[in-house]
């Protein structure tokens, strides 16, 4: 399991079986890329389809957005899955860089 951070210092694990997911169906999502998310979003979202979902957002080219999704729970924060998307979903904003 590899740990990493979010931008309040809290702890975001990815499991074995969903790197092997990223990898294999997202193999654009580089350690870099989520790093780079998790720690400086432009954007975090919590999912208005799934409760403990929270979306993490970088803009990755003019019209292109990298996401990171997190499950969080008391267990803690454990990443679902990482892609590029042409939008971001619907949500509620709990973070916004700058504000």
């Amino acid at each position: 399991m590899k740990v990493f951070k979010n931008y309040n210092n809290e702890d975001c694990y990815l499991t074995v079986e969903q790197e092997e997911h990223i990898q294999s169906r997202h193999p654009e999502a580089s350690e870099q890329f989520i790093t780079q998310c998790l720690m400086a979003p432009m954007e975090v979202r919590k999912s208005s389809s799934h409760s403990l979902a929270h979306l993490y957002y970088v803009l990755k080219t003019k019209d292109r957005f990298f996401c990171v999704v997190l499950k969080c729970c008391s267990d803690g924060n454990f990443m679902s899955t990482a892609h590029t998307t042409t939008r971001m979903k619907n949500g509620k904003i709990i973070y916004k860089e700058g504000v």
